[in-house]
């Protein structure tokens, strides 16, 4: 049998690629000390899954957890920054393992006007509760990555304005992850 591709383990890291982003020591123990004093006077409530799902038994529609929403305020800044932070490392650990196998990324560019129109046809959750605003704060966050210098040529961009050409970038990045059609995966 021919392996036409595979990723190489990284020993020294051992991180689980197929699982979420964790860090081990995210916050510290004195920093969680910290949140839990702060959050002591802030009720609890039951948490749920998007659909609304509590307490129904087990699966994807069940979610048997208490939580705390913790407000953002001078106090509580810290605890957002450090967040933040951790989210920029995770996102750039992520990237370059992607990058480090020299693999393409598709960034599939509507124009914004184009994508609130279809998300009025697509009337889902996600986009009901998504604003104009969201939109264009996402766009911004996408364009640094896709025009930073270190990951360009790893980047794809189609512009997308009709349903023509999302089928014809579909075909693409299909016959591309389609061994079968090409002959092997590109290198």
């Amino acid at each position: 049998m021919n392996t036409l591709y595979s990723f190489p383990l990284d020993f020294e890291k051992q991180v689980n690629q197929t699982n979420y982003y964790w860090f081990e020591e995210g916050f510290t123990s004195e920093e969680l000390s910290q949140i839990e004093q702060q959050v002591q006077e802030i009720p609890s409530q039951a948490g749920v899954t998007e659909s609304g799902g509590q307490d129904q038994g087990e699966g994807l529609e069940s979610r048997n957890s208490m939580i705390k929403w913790v407000p953002f305020s001078e106090e509580t800044k810290w605890i957002y920054d450090k967040i933040g932070e951790l989210a920029n490392i995770a996102n750039e650990e992520m990237f370059n393992f992607v990058i480090q196998y020299d693999l393409k990324i598709f960034y599939i560019n509507p124009p914004t006007h184009i994508i609130l129109e279809r998300s009025k046809e697509r009337n889902n959750a996600w986009d009901n509760i998504t604003t104009w605003k969201k939109r264009l704060s996402e766009k911004k966050k996408y364009d640094k990555i896709v025009n930073n210098e270190k990951y360009k040529k790893y980047i794809e961009v189609r512009e997308n304005l009709n349903m023509e050409q999302s089928k014809n970038i579909s075909n693409e990045i299909i016959k591309i992850m389609n061994p079968k059609l090409t002959g092997g995966l590109p290198i």
